[in-house]
């Protein structure tokens, strides 16, 4: 044709959860600009189009569950102002009762449907019917949607053709293609830390790969404690057995029962601090809205301090907002409980959930969010976080260098309540630890993976107190410590090209002054460029206000928008689909903004149910669309790139 394939104005580099939520964002708001015609590329390396990695039924199992409510799971816009109205609760009624019973699903709706999560190739179908919906649409509106699946893209590289600059494409089987702006949403890779053990297994999934790989009765070692541990352990346990319903003293439970020939069967859950989520009661918010953590008292703190907002500051409005909410907790507080450190109270937390042994944890907190599922009551403290991840989100790109390498520490433990797990996984996870099927053990930071010598296996050794050494031997071990964030790790070709063509760069966090600079040069995320010094995260540099990869040369005249574990440096919690909305409607508006595209003045969003139906709003508003205006607002005072000079 021309030496270069075809010519796109957009392509979209995978069919996920994230390529879908774009595809949705352009055909719900935006039409095409000019007289010819808009043409748009989706490539997508699997068959499945719309569930991506997370979602799809071929690396999952049915026991497989989300975290996130039906009325909170959406992939056509972030904020849901009526959660009975959730485009996936609208997608599930409109299924055929005989199909929704195929799928484990209830014949007619019930009322729970708003606060129950539900498998992921549930959640995964959903994405496929509304993947081919935004495509028909766009159609319809003049697009021409060119999709291609079974494809890879090898390399992406600026380039000028016919005097428009952009992005030429190389797809496998020599093909080419260019296209003027780009999306990058590959999603979830793999990164084997030992490619030559065998009995390693670098990924919780696919499933039906790690059933394969495990024998019927063996021990299995699971590296990790949060909810790809517990999708591994609910994988290798559906192997070896199954999770039957009893009923005592009025009460009902599950026991897990192996199958003949696994009466050996055990796990064994390793991890830093050894703690598992907490168990996840009702997260449709209409009883919480935020008075502290807000942009209004974000705002002036930030330009107060140079565009950095203290890590202090925003513990004491987080501290404020628990106060307030979570009445039954003031008790327990000290008199002085608004001079308590973000350390002291996590370190509290933490010798708490650490000395209280694992299954009465468990069990209560089974307990408290089944009450809260009953009454549609949400557990308040649970709540306050859960709803403040959109906030946690935006303000770490504020944190100060120093402030960053403390947020780090306490990660864990705000994943405890930002991410909890559902009551359908606490359950069988409770019977699996009741009856030593699994255990969780505390290895810290301080431990050793090797092939074992003597035997086949896996050998963890680790240094509880700093000194004795303990040992345990598995004959796999799974590594489900979550989505890698280093680029420079990724062998990708893709990810390759990119770094070669200097398209996406290191994250540099700042120091607020050379003293507290000084202060932490030995830590091993602190490193020197230029003769100043930063922390650096995992993860590529993004621009925030489109979800762009900022380039490591000359700015491209096209930014190449991306979303994916790449953005775990900037991003403080990026796994939720609501993150990947709120990405793909920054990217897409940016789209408006450069001119690319037209917004649709013909759309218009449903009116109010509410004097219809009685239903309640989301009381928190729409949270996400109110940080991205404060970080609109502050755009002038971003933090990266600046740095503190040693003699400053």
């Amino acid at each position: 044709m021309n030496g270069i394939g075809p010519v796109y104005d957009v392509a979209i580099v995978g069919a996920g959860a994230y390529g879908t939520s774009v595809l949705g964002q352009m055909s719900l708001h935006l039409i095409p600009k000019g007289n010819g015609p808009f043409r748009i590329l989706v490539v997508e390396s699997s068959q499945d189009l719309g569930p991506g990695m997370p979602y799809s039924r071929y690396m999952t199992i049915p026991d497989h569950i989300v975290n996130i409510a039906g009325g909170c799971t959406q992939i056509s816009a972030t904020y849901i102002p009526f959660p009975e109205k959730s485009d996936f609760l609208l997608w599930l009624r409109s299924l055929a009762p005989e199909y929704r019973v195929s799928l484990g699903i209830d014949e007619s709706e019930i009322p729970s449907w708003l606060n129950k999560p539900f498998p992921r190739f549930v959640v995964g179908l959903y994405l496929s019917n509304r993947f081919n919906q935004f495509v028909m649409a766009l159609r319809e509106k003049g697009f021409k949607v060119d999709v291609r699946r079974l494809t890879k893209v090898t390399s992406v590289l600026p380039k000028n053709v016919f005097g428009a600059n952009g992005y030429e494409l190389d797809l496998d089987r020599k093909n080419k293609a260019f296209a003027r702006n780009l999306f990058v949403a590959t999603g979830h890779w793999t990164y084997n830390r030992f490619p030559d053990f065998p009995h390693w297994l670098p990924s919780p999934f696919p499933a039906r790969d790690i059933q394969d790989r495990t024998e019927l009765g063996g021990n299995v070692g699971i590296l990790g404690c949060s909810l790809s541990a517990i999708d591994a352990a609910l994988t290798v346990s559906k192997k070896n057995g199954s999770f039957q319903s009893m009923h005592q003293n009025g009460k009902s439970s599950l026991k897990f029962v192996p199958f003949k020939g696994a009466e050996g069967f055990k796990m064994t859950m390793y991890g830093r601090k050894a703690m598992l989520p907490q168990v996840m009661g009702v997260v449709v918010n209409k009883i919480f809205a935020h008075k502290y953590l807000t942009p209004a008292s974000f705002i002036p703190i930030n330009e107060a301090n140079d565009g950095f907002l203290p890590l202090d500051d925003f513990w004491y409005l987080l501290k404020r907002e628990v106060y307030d909410e979570v009445p039954r907790l003031r008790p327990y507080l000290p008199d002085c409980w608004e001079t308590v450190s973000l350390e002291e109270a996590v370190s509290a937390v933490r010798k708490l959930l650490q000395t209280i042994d694992p299954v009465e944890r468990l069990s209560r907190e089974l307990e408290e969010a089944k009450e809260s599922l009953k009454t549609g009551t949400p557990v308040l403290l649970q709540n306050v976080f859960y709803q403040s991840y959109a906030v946690f989100d935006e303000v770490l790109g504020y944190f100060s260098a120093e402030d960053r390498i403390r947020f780090e520490e306490i990660k864990t433990e705000l994943h405890l309540l930002i991410g909890p797990f559902p009551v359908q996984n606490a359950e069988k996870i409770l019977a699996l630890m009741k009856d030593d099927y699994l255990e969780v053990t505390k290895i810290g930071t301080k431990y050793e993976i090797e092939e074992a010598k003597e035997r086949s296996g896996i050998l963890l050794s680790w240094k509880p107190d700093g000194d004795t050494t303990l040992e345990a031997h598995h004959d796999v071990m799974i590594d489900a410590t979550g989505q890698k964030a280093a680029f420079e790790k990724d062998s990708s070709s893709l990810t390759t090209s990119l770094r070669k063509a200097k398209l996406m760069k290191e994250i540099l966090v700042p120091f607020r002054n050379a003293k507290e600079s000084l202060n932490h040069e030995d830590h091993p995320n602190v490193v020197t460029r230029d003769g100043v010094n930063y922390f650096r995260p995992s993860g590529a540099l993004i621009d925030i206000n489109n979800f762009s990869l900022v380039p490591g040369t000359e700015k491209p005249s096209a930014p190449i928008y991306y979303m994916g574990p790449f953005t775990m440096g900037q991003v403080a919690f990026p796994q939720d689909m609501s993150v990947v909305t709120t990405a793909a409607e920054r990217a897409v508006a940016d789209l408006i903004k450069r001119g690319v595209l037209e917004r649709d003045v013909n759309y218009e969003v449903e009116q109010d149910p509410a004097p219809i139906y009685g239903w309640l709003m989301n009381n928190n508003g729409d949270l996400a669309g109110q940080v991205e205006r404060m970080t609109k607002v502050l755009v002038k005072t971003t933090i990266y790139d600046q740095g503190v000079k040693p003699w400053d």
